[in-house]
């Protein structure tokens, strides 16, 4: 590896020009034979998720929930799971705390 392409990596994948401005790099002056492959793949573009326009008409005609746990440390209460509720209508967000996953169906 040349010693641009190493500053090009240690300054998080800077592009060259940008790198001449710098007193210390530019005067390296062995451009590197390859080009990087970093920089190939994070300018990629990708195509967006379509718009899909939503047939929900009141709250709670849709909800998502999500149950996870157990978390590494316990709330002062001894919590350790937590159940997430979302109004896909009105995009409201509850989190309860459980102590137990069993807790999770009578909230």
């Amino acid at each position: 590896m040349s010693s641009l392409g190493l500053w090009h990596y240690r300054l998080g994948h800077m592009s060259f020009n940008d790198m001449e401005h710098i007193n210390l790099v530019s005067s390296c002056k062995s451009k590197p034979h390859s080009v990087c492959q970093v920089c190939h793949h994070a300018k990629q573009h990708r195509v967006s998720f379509p718009v899909i326009a939503s047939c929900i008409s009141h709250d709670f005609e849709i909800i998502h929930v999500d149950l996870w746990g157990p978390y590494a440390y316990s709330t002062y209460n001894g919590y350790k799971y937590f159940l997430t509720v979302v109004n896909d209508y009105l995009r409201a967000t509850w989190t309860h705390l459980l102590a137990a996953k069993s807790n999770a169906l009578p909230i």
